[in-house]
């Protein structure tokens, strides 16, 4: 009896007592003291004593050295016989492959046999899972922030585009089976459209080809009068930017809460949408119907023993993670004197075993709010800092609480998200170094829910099987054109095709479906005003929805030819779209311009009335013109002359061709319209009409006003 009695006292004291090991040929020794007995749980106090004077760091290690891609637990400055403490906080993980803790004295290798003192991790408290037995893995990402501000030079979010960047490659570095974003993925500082195009041309030049689920956050809601509509706009963009969920269902209810199902675990992620305003402090933020479908979906999967996340954007002031619970920082968090927003708060306290991710106030994991399930009387509650950039938690000089939004450039911070059977972690991370914080990683025991089947990791291509050069060129090329109206699947059907060379194959028969329902056409602008910056604005002349009718988009810049014009291509959907005009921030803007599914058409500003159309192999070969070929040309006699002529010539040439048109035809509204058959690549002038810069075979040209000098300009159409 008193045998079994010691055995007992031996396993307290492994477990939940104190453990010192220390190495004999230095002296320095670690104590560690665990608050409880769950396994994986590094909840304790770690005592570090020196035997001589200097710098000491600890780090989780294996049976040999460090961890690879973690920061150090801790740095101590200590004295000869100093003693430190290190305490990790509530729900902080010992991580998958640690077997030991050690410390190193500053100038040695991070290894067991160099490490100053070194900790045996008791088998009790080791995590209990092998990497094989995960279900699945995410990464968790907030508050992007892509930014267009000044040409997206606004200080705090100058990096935001790069760090967004590194963040999809570090997901796909670690074989992330999708992400989640808790909302801000826009700054949408002076409109919306820029910034979305631009977060979606980040993901689409990304690593990343793996499903992306959006939450909405009070950003995409901010100065949404700039759509000519309330908040409405705000949902709508968002929902007409994202849906790379690919779930139909989604689109079709245009509402910008949905959910999702783990497709191996059965596990329930359900992402709800601020509906209202950009403070969230000021209104009621959910309507009646989204709580309603939110409180639904939870009731009902209470108890099926699945795992449930809810992703939403803002947290509540002084409630839960994310600021300081007694004297919150941040003044723009729920309020739950609305109605609403006092439900929501009820829902996280009805339904506990909820794990609730959610961003907004930036906040950095070295401040420790990122955890809390208030006391036991709430859901798991889990803050994602921010990936643009992070914000501190500070003192003002009345001794107040308040946010510090200095700008750091290597502080963007998200999850990597690894779901076992019996047990989720929370891997905290730095993108801008790839590397693991182990005193934010973070472990959420779920050994009362009904164990899920384990799937197989995702599969991480491997070199061997890269895309030949060629097949990557083409699938590359691919996405530039076709991203913007690829469903996600499509879109990442067709990525995978350049990591893998048995995949392009596949993926690009996949995708005859999207080629065959858009009809993409490169449009070309001509600079000749000398424009600060271009915006292209698209919309359907037979349609009245304003948010579809005007997304402007930046072209990209291609050259400037030898008249100094800057030249700006833009691809566009010809079949979703039948209009583009094109502007500058003066609100300067073209007139309305037909499009057709022919791609290669220069569009040239004169006086932003009436915009000429030639094609662009003039502008790129600096108008030189082939006169070999000839060229069909139509004129629609809008200002009925009595006599109708037309000159055409070569460029280079000072000799013209003076002819009389051919009559085609009369229509009933009594416009006559003439043919002529020139020199192809001619330039050419109807009697008293204004200079067309170069005919183009199968296109007419009609009379639109006139010019100071009493010359008509002239606009192109395909006949």
């Amino acid at each position: 009896m008193k045998k079994i009695l010691s055995l007992i006292c031996v396993f307290a004291i492994l477990v939940t007592g104190t453990m010192m090991m220390t190495k004999a040929e230095s002296g320095a020794s670690i104590t560690y003291r665990f608050q409880n007995t769950r396994a994986g749980d590094a909840q304790g106090t770690v005592t570090l004593t020196a035997d001589t004077a200097g710098k000491y760091s600890l780090y989780w290690a294996d049976d040999s050295a460090a961890l690879d891609g973690w920061f150090e637990i801790a740095a101590m400055e200590l004295k000869a016989g100093e003693s430190a403490d290190f305490t990790f906080a509530e729900r902080v993980a010992v991580p998958a492959s640690a077997t030991k803790l050690i410390a190193v004295k500053d100038g040695d290798t991070p290894t067991v046999s160099d490490a100053a003192a070194v900790y045996p991790i008791p088998q009790a408290k080791r995590f209990p899972h092998a990497e094989k037995d995960r279900s699945y893995r995410f990464g968790a990402l907030s508050d992007i922030h892509i930014d267009m501000q000044d040409g997206g030079k606004n200080p705090y979010y100058i990096n935001a585009p790069k760090n967004f960047a590194l963040a999809l490659n570090v997901c796909a570095d670690r074989a992330t089976d999708f992400i989640i974003t808790a909302g801000d993925q826009i700054t949408n500082a002076t409109g919306a459209a820029l910034e979305w195009l631009e977060y979606q041309r980040i993901i689409a030049e990304s690593d990343y080809d793996r499903p992306i689920y959006e939450a909405i956050g009070n950003h995409e809601l901010r100065y949404a009068d700039l759509c000519h509509y309330d908040a409405v706009c705000g949902l709508e963009e968002f929902i007409a930017n994202t849906g790379l969920d690919g779930t139909a269902e989604v689109m079709e209810r245009r509402k910008p809460y949905y959910e999702v199902t783990e497709p191996s675990t059965g596990d329930h992620f359900i992402f709800m949408a601020l509906e209202y305003n950009y403070n969230p402090a000021e209104y009621d933020e959910f309507s009646d119907e989204q709580l309603e479908w939110a409180e639904g979906l939870l009731k009902k999967y209470a108890d099926d023993g699945h795992k449930i996340f809810l992703i939403e954007h803002s947290g509540i002031t002084g409630y839960g993670a994310g600021d300081d619970h007694d004297e919150p920082g941040y003044a723009g968090s729920l309020n739950t004197e609305f109605k609403n927003n006092a439900r929501f708060q009820k829902l996280t306290e009805t339904y506990k075993d909820v794990i609730w991710l959610s961003g907004h106030t930036h906040v950095d994991f070295q401040d420790n709010v990122n955890y809390s399930d208030e006391g036991g009387t709430a859901c798991k509650m889990f803050h994602i800092p921010s990936v643009a950039n992070t914000t501190r938690l500070t003192r003002n000089a009345f001794g107040e609480n308040e946010i510090d939004r200095a700008f750091f450039e290597d502080t963007t911070q998200g999850y990597i998200v690894d779901v076992y059977p019996d047990a989720t972690v929370l891997c905290g991370v730095n993108f801008y170094h790839n590397k693991a914080y182990p005193a934010y990683t973070y472990i959420v025991d779920d050994a009362n829910a009904e164990p899920s089947a384990a799937a197989k990791p995702a599969e991480v291509p491997t070199t061997d099987a890269t895309a030949s050069p060629d097949e990557l060129k083409t699938a590359k090329s691919e996405l530039s054109a076709y991203y913007q109206y690829a469903s996600y699947p499509e879109y990442a059907a067709l990525k995978r095709a350049y990591h893998t060379k048995s995949g392009v194959e596949t993926a690009l028969n996949d995708f005859k479906a999207l080629r065959t329902r858009t009809k993409l056409t490169t449009v070309y602008f001509a600079d000749s005003e000398k424009m600060d910056v271009v915006h292209a604005c698209l919309w359907n002349s037979a349609g009245d929805n304003h948010i579809e009718a005007l997304p402007k988009q930046k072209p990209t810049y291609i050259k400037t030819n030898s008249y100094g014009q800057h030249i700006y291509a833009i691809t566009v959907d010809a079949a979703r779209y039948d209009r583009i005009a094109f502007s500058d921030s003066d609100r300067k803007r073209t007139a309305d311009i037909p499009l057709t599914d022919r791609s290669g058409r220069v569009y040239c500003p004169i006086s932003f009335q009436n915009p000429r159309q030639v094609p662009y192999s003039a502008y790129e070969n600096d108008r030189s013109y082939d006169i070999a070929k000839t060229s069909a040309v139509y004129f629609t006699d809008t200002a009925d002359w009595s006599r109708t002529y037309l000159y055409a010539w070569a460029s280079e040439s000072s000799a013209r061709l003076d002819n009389t048109a051919a009559f085609v035809r009369k229509p009933t509204v009594g416009r006559s319209i003439f043919k002529e058959t020139v020199p192809g690549d001619s330039k050419g002038i109807p009697d008293s009409a204004g200079e067309i810069p170069a005919v183009t075979d199968g296109f007419g040209y009609y009379l639109n006003s006139k010019s100071d000098d009493g010359k008509w300009y002239v606009v192109e159409y395909q006949y």
